[in-house]
């Protein structure tokens, strides 16, 4: 993450940050992940505390830069019931699409604290097993790998840095 946009050449640290993941359906939109459990780790600490720098980052004020750790599980246990279960993988199959929901605040620009990153992407599988049990979702690109918030409160890819893909 790194995060500019202030005129004063002040640090402007991301503060909290919530994530979101929807299967969105003509049938309507179904929450899969989402959690506001994330920790923020300033890059500078980690850095003088031995940790290695990617290379993308090296061009960057470390002070500017941050690592945040999201948590694997959501912040609500899944209680899916095996109908409702068999109905998502059918919602899966039909013409639908995720979306990723990314919301980091931080204390400048006023009017601009919330900054919003938002990827909808339909080019996603369902993996199965003989008996057409759903047994993960794979989801290519999902969301970059590094963040940049800008002054003016948007939030895009890193230049010259990837996207991720992840199994649910």
């Amino acid at each position: 993450m790194y995060s500019s946009g202030n005129p004063t050449n002040y640090a402007n640290p991301i503060v909290d940050v919530h994530v979101r993941i929807d299967l969105n359906s003509g049938s309507g939109k179904f929450t899969l992940y989402k959690t506001s459990l994330c920790r923020i780790f300033p890059l500078e600490e980690l850095v003088t505390s031995g940790i290695r720098l990617d290379p993308h980052l090296q061009d960057y004020e470390l002070r500017d830069v941050q690592l945040i750790c999201c948590e694997a599980d959501a912040d609500n246990l899944w209680l899916v019931p095996p109908p409702t279960l068999k109905k998502l993988t059918n919602l899966i199959k039909e013409e639908s699409s995720i979306i990723a929901r990314w919301e980091f605040t931080r204390q400048r620009p006023k009017t601009k604290e919330v900054a919003l990153f938002i990827n909808q992407t339909s080019g996603f599988y369902l993996e199965q097993d003989s008996n057409e049990t759903a047994t993960a979702l794979h989801i290519p690109a999902l969301h970059p790998q590094y963040f940049r918030v800008t002054s003016a409160g948007d939030v895009r890819m890193l230049e010259g840095t990837v996207s991720c893909n992840y199994w649910v």
